[in-house]
């Protein structure tokens, strides 16, 4: 994955993101919109084609935007730590009632 920046204000930040479409966007923009400080969080698709999408944020007037994009990143990030730890949780528990069935 690949970012340009095309935009970036006190309160506004626009970037393109090469190498997704839906996947990192859709979950950044849930973050963002979830902050009362965030005004706008929106992502665009060009052409359903090309890999890539340009990103908009822009937050509240007194907000810098750039602190809104890097608290919602630590929360997806915490997010897919957590998600990462139940799935390998579950997989040592499927692989454990496999070896006991073979016993």
């Amino acid at each position: 994955m690949e970012v340009e920046m095309l935009k970036k204000t006190k309160n506004e930040i626009e970037f393109k993101i090469i190498g997704d479409k839906y996947t990192v966007t859709g979950f950044l923009q849930k973050k963002l919109l979830a902050d009362k400080d965030v005004e706008f969080a929106a992502y665009y698709i060009d052409h359903p084609d090309k890999d890539e999408c340009k990103f908009t944020l822009r937050t509240v007037k007194g907000v810098d935007a750039k602190d809104a994009l890097d608290k919602a990143m630590s929360e997806c990030k915490k997010e897919m730590a957590e998600l990462n730890k139940q799935v390998l949780a579950l997989l040592s528990e499927v692989s454990s009632k496999k070896k006991a069935k073979k016993k």
